[in-house]
C-alpha cells in the first residue's frame, strides 16, 4: 500500500505542469500538449529523488528532494487554466500535492534527525499520504481518464490505475 499510495503521489506529481488558452479557454490538445512538455522540463530539472542507499540520512536527502520537487510541481500547476470537463481534476491534484508534501515534512525531520526507529515506525503507519490526500489524488487521476486525457505519467506510462 505504502507503494502504491507513494507511486500515485509521485505519478500524480510528474503528471502536471502547465497550460495555458485563448479567449476562448484551452481545448484538450493544447493542455496535453503543455502539461506534457512541463513534465518534460519538470523530469529533466529534478535529478533524482532517490536514495543513493539505504542509510538514514541518503533516505532523508532522498525524501527532501522529492518534497521539493513535488512542491514545485503543484506552484507550475495552480496558475494553468485548465479546460472546464478538467477543472475539478487540476484544482484537487494541486491540492493533493501540496497536502502530500506537507504531510512528508514530519518523516523528513525523524529521518534527518537520525531517529530511525520513529522514521519507519511513521513510514509503515500508512499515514502518509493521509486518506484525505489520496483520494483527492485518485479523484483527479480518474476525471483525467475518464476524460481521455492523454498526460505523461496521469495516464499513460506512470502504471497508475487509479
Amino acid at each position: 500500500m505504502r507503494r502504491s499510495a507513494l507511486a500515485l503521489a509521485v505519478a500524480a506529481a510528474l503528471a502536471v505542469a502547465g497550460c495555458g488558452g485563448g479567449s476562448s479557454g484551452p481545448t484538450q490538445k493544447d493542455y496535453e500538449k503543455q502539461f506534457n512538455a512541463a513534465i518534460d522540463k519538470a523530469q529533466k530539472t529534478a535529478g533524482s529523488t532517490q536514495p543513493k542507499s539505504s542509510k538514514l540520512a541518503d533516505q532523508a536527502k532522498a525524501l527532501e528532494a522529492r518534497q521539493t520537487y513535488v512542491k514545485q510541481l503543484a506552484d507550475s500547476i495552480e496558475p494553468i487554466k485548465a479546460p472546464k470537463e478538467v477543472t475539478k481534476a487540476h484544482t484537487e491534484l494541486v491540492s493533493g500535492l501540496r497536502a502530500y508534501a506537507s504531510e512528508e515534512q514530519p518523516l523528513i525531520d525523524l529521518a534527518k534527525k537520525g531517529e530511525k526507529k520513529k522514521a519507519f515506525k511513521l513510514a509503515a503507519s500508512g499515514t502518509i499520504p493521509s486518506k484525505a490526500t489520496l483520494a483527492k489524488l485518485r479523484d483527479a487521476l480518474s476525471i483525467y481518464k475518464n476524460e481521455n486525457y492523454k498526460l505523461k505519467g496521469v495516464t499513460t506510462g506512470a502504471g497508475i490505475n487509479g
